[in-house]
């Protein structure tokens, strides 16, 4: 591990050598002005196999690079308007004068049949037709098999293994990074083109200023106006099931719209088609979101780490309305509200095992049933300018949340009853105006947040009676948390330029103020008892920051170059009158951060970061008294503000070749982190569990590799995929009292193939595999692996008929056990419209459990899950 970032500097200094570089430049012949766009591309003699290629800049010049290995090379020069030239030369650094001559050429009728990727400029296309499946029905079905694209089980799309910033349909942004929606439901036969645009800066004003190594998607249709969308409607039994989806959709020069009704209870998770997948550091202050964490909850199952479609046992319903409308002045309004309600039930058993420092297990098996509710109503309106000359932006979210779960358990210790109610009530403002001074540009930046989040838990019969009633058991346990929270950000911030140096400089203020109420109350058969006060907080937490950051930016030809200095004073107070307690931190803080990239080589990438950070509690991390998490885990913080230093580096190095259609790249990490606090975990004969924190230095390592590889073989139609992560953890928990070293292992590879080789024959296969252990005291816990294979079998018959064959296999080594899983798909496709009438049998063989291992930091859960069953579903769907 410490050897490898010095490998991958020598791998690519090797790179240099096993290259030559031929510069140059092209120049009329009569003029001998330079001439511009001419397309160099290094090929063998009689073949139209591209090896290398690039185009003349503004002064003529070019830099293009050949293999060593061979002796001499073809060089193909043309552009519009000259005589193309095929010159052989020898294959040695040189530098080349090539003059053309002028020419009229008469063109006969050709054909054009277009590149799968196309690279223009910092822009990749890629061409639908040429990837394009007969069974593709929405944009998803065929983003997923791109090269060097990646799509999480989430939805969130990876370019080159880092997520995209921005998810545009004709250049307009109308999800803000909801865009799950789009790609479920976007008819396929409506777009022309796929664009990855490389190193997107959302902010035009910030184009020249701020650089970016992220990368968008924008989805390019094959109108000007369409009106697309799609309907289906399934039905199916044994259970009677349904699985609904009306999404009409209109694209236009000045507005787009995209609404949609869906409700299943086949296991369809629609909800997440709400869930925002991007961020971009100059829309949202960064200590601002306020993500929705629950205080309380029940004792639930384990999800199963595969389709969901197989154990998600739901009744599903979403509403969405998105419209965004351009008005005078490139003024864009958007306006999107979502209503979701979904009520899961869960039903299985799991096996714990608990490990403790003298390796000893402590085992608990419990059988559960729950029921959670998840009901949401969010809405957002906001108004954007997005010009060379201007930037402004406002945005108003008002969320509401309003969860529940309830839950049986039956096991190790009896019966055991758990309720819960979860709201969260959330209104935020983001405010945003960018000013043009001459060569500057001036930044107002101002967010604020107000939230609402009462919660409760009531245990029947009651848990930690040491704890709570002298030893006495007791009928009920309830616990109520009131949490409120105020926040907001204001920053001014200056950008210039000066020569080829972007200088950044922001001055900002954020106001924390949360407020923390909460009490235990034990119920002994007949009355109700007050807990003691060790059992309360009323906790006020301030949580201020006053900073400013200094960036700059060097950006020269391939060369990216950035450090941040930002100079932060903290202010941090925690004051609980009721229990006389209080805390307070004043911490001024440098945390710089350097960043180096480097385009070499055209299709090279290579890009080295270092910085040091500080970390914080937060409120969720700082209370006095206890509180009762779940029946089997209560916890308190009574100890200093924690306070973290973490330094981190990486090292990562990425080659994409549109040419050849290959893209890849390998990444170090390494993050070492210092704590002045460490967690006491005690674990009860029962399994239950307390949390403590204590005041005492200790250290922790992370370190991981990743490395993807991919490939498209135009000939066969097929992508290969290999990606790999290697993970290593160490550091220190308190385990019953006693400190322990504790560490873990882990390696995930995987191996995707999709194929459409034929025109009535395509598959699709992936393997994952995945080892895990964890050491305690330098003991190695059992290693766990799990693996999987997915094979899906895509025929198409004469007549529009479809038959499909989706297969799943599943085996970890901890019991065993074989999950074969294989579903059937019949299709018929009619009239012009194209509609399908399809009959899907999932779970043919019937297997009703599975079982699924996860691993903690000192125990393993075993998880048996109850599946959905054999099931028949018909269903009618067609796209306009």
């Amino acid at each position: 591990m410490k050897s490898l970032p010095l490998i991958l500097l020598l791998f690519n200094f090797n790179l240099c050598f096993c290259q030559i570089e031929i510069t140059g430049q092209t120049v009329d012949l009569e003029t001998n002005l330079p001439i511009q766009n001419v397309n160099i591309i290094i090929q063998k003699k009689n073949s139209e196999k591209i090896n290398n290629y690039t185009f003349s800049d503004i002064k003529g010049f070019f830099t293009i690079v050949s293999d060593n290995k061979l002796d001499s090379i073809y060089l193909k020069v043309g552009v519009l308007g000259y005589s193309s030239q095929l010159i052989k030369i020898i294959n040695q650094k040189q530098t080349l004068k090539i003059k053309l001559k002028q020419s009229v050429d008469f063109l006969n009728e050709i054909i054009i049949v277009p590149d799968e990727i196309l690279k223009i400029g910092d822009t990749l296309s890629y061409e639908v037709s040429s990837f394009k499946d007969k069974n593709d029905r929405v944009i998803a079905d065929l983003i997923k098999r791109l090269p060097g694209i990646e799509v999480e089980p989430n939805g969130r799309i990876l370019y080159q293994g880092e997520p995209i910033n921005k998810y545009y349909i004709e250049g307009l942004d109308l999800l803000n990074g909801r865009y799950k929606m789009a790609n479920d439901n976007l008819n396929i036969d409506a777009v022309q083109s796929i664009e990855i645009i490389e190193n997107h800066q959302p902010i035009s004003m910030l184009n020249s200023l701020v650089f970016s190594d992220k990368a968008a998607l924008n989805i390019k249709l094959k109108k000007k106006y369409s009106n697309t969308g799609q309907v289906t409607a399934a039905a199916g039994f044994i259970p009677l099931l349904w699985d609904e989806n009306i999404t009409p959709m209109l694209f236009s020069k000045n507005l787009q719209i995209i609404g949609t009704f869906q409700a299943n209870n086949v296991g369809k998770n629609i909800s997440n088609q709400t869930f925002q997948l991007t961020q971009n550091t100059f829309e949202s202050f960064s200590f601002g979101g306020s993500q929705k964490m629950d205080w309380v909850g029940i004792q639930k199952l384990t999800n199963p780490a595969f389709n969901e479609n197989r154990w998600l046992d739901n009744n599903a319903k979403m509403v969405s309305f998105n419209i965004l409308k351009k008005i005078k002045n490139d003024i864009e309004v958007r306006l999107t509200s979502d209503f979701s309600s979904d009520i899961q039930t869960q039903e299985g058993s799991t096996k714990s095992t608990f490990f403790n420092s003298e390796n000893e297990n402590i085992q608990l098996i419990e059988y559960k049933k729950n029921k959670l509710g998840f009901n949401s109503l969010k809405s957002e309106l906001s108004l954007q300018k997005n010009t060379k000359s201007k930037y402004l932006k406002n945005s108003l979210k008002v969320n509401s949340i309003w969860d529940s779960q309830n839950g049986k358990i039956d096991g190790t210790n009896g019966i055991i009853f758990q309720k819960t109610f979860l709201p969260n009530f959330m209104i935020s403002n983001d405010f945003q105006d960018f000013f043009r001074l001459k060569m500057n540009v001036l930044t107002f930046s101002s967010s604020a947040i107000l939230e609402k989040k009462p919660q409760n838990l009531i245990a029947s019969p009651g848990s930690f009676i040491d704890l709570l009633n002298n030893g006495n058991n007791y009928e009920q346990s309830f616990q109520n948390v009131l949490k409120t929270k105020f926040f907001t950000e204001n920053s001014v911030q200056t950008i210039k330029r000066i020569f080829k140096i972007s200088i950044d400089n922001q001055l900002g203020l954020s106001i924390d103020r949360e407020n923390l109420i909460s009490n235990i109350m034990v119920k002994n058969f007949s009355e109700n008892t007050a807990a003691m006060d060790a059992f309360t907080n009323n906790l006020n937490w301030i949580n201020d920051r006053l900073y400013l950051k200094s960036i700059l930016r060097y950006n020269l030809k391939n060369w990216k170059f950035s450090l941040n200095i930002p100079l932060t004073y903290y202010m941090l107070r925690a004051e609980d009158k009721v229990l006389a307690k209080n805390l307070q931190l004043d911490k001024f803080a440098i945390e710089p951060r350097l960043n180096l990239n480097n385009a070499f080589k055209n299709f090279w990438n290579t890009n080295i970061s270092f910085g040091k950070s500080n970390g914080f509690s937060d409120i969720n991390q700082v209370y006095f008294g206890y509180i009762l998490a779940n029946y089997r885990e209560i916890k308190r913080y009574n100890a200093p503000i924690q306070q973290i230093v973490n330094f981190s580096g990486s090292i990562s190095l990425n080659y994409r070749n549109p040419i050849n259609n290959v893209f890849g790249g390998i990444s170090y990490i390494n993050t070492y982190s210092s704590n002045n606090i460490i967690f006491s975990n005690s674990i009860n004969s029962n399994g239950s569990l307390e949390i403590n924190a204590q005041e005492l230095n200790n250290e922790s390592n992370v370190q991981s590799i990743n490395s993807r590889i991919g490939k498209y073989f135009r000939e066969i139609k097929t992508t290969f995929s290999l990606k790999n992560n290697l993970s290593k953890q160490a550091g220190f928990q308190i385990i019953n009292e006693k400190l322990s070293k504790v560490g873990s292992f882990s390696v995930k590879p995987n191996l995707e193939v999709n194929s459409n080789f034929s025109n009535w024959v395509g598959l699709t296969y992936s393997y994952n595999f995945s080892s895990f252990k964890n050491i305690i005291e330098e003991v190695s816990k059992p290693i766990v692996n799990q693996q999987s294979h997915f094979f899906k079998l895509n025929i198409n018959l004469k007549n529009n008929f479809y038959f499909g064959l989706n297969n799943e296999y599943y085996i970890n080594n901890f019991n065993q056990q074989k999950n074969i899983f294989s579903d059937v798909l019949l299709r018929k496709t009619i009239g012009k419209r194209k509609v399908d009438l399809e009959f899907n049998w999932n779970n043919i063989f019937n297997r009703n459990e599975i079982i699924s291992i996860n691993s903690g930091i000192f125990s393993y859960i075993e998880t048996t899950s109850t599946l959905r069953p054999s099931q028949a579903i018909f269903k009618v769907r067609f796209s306009y």
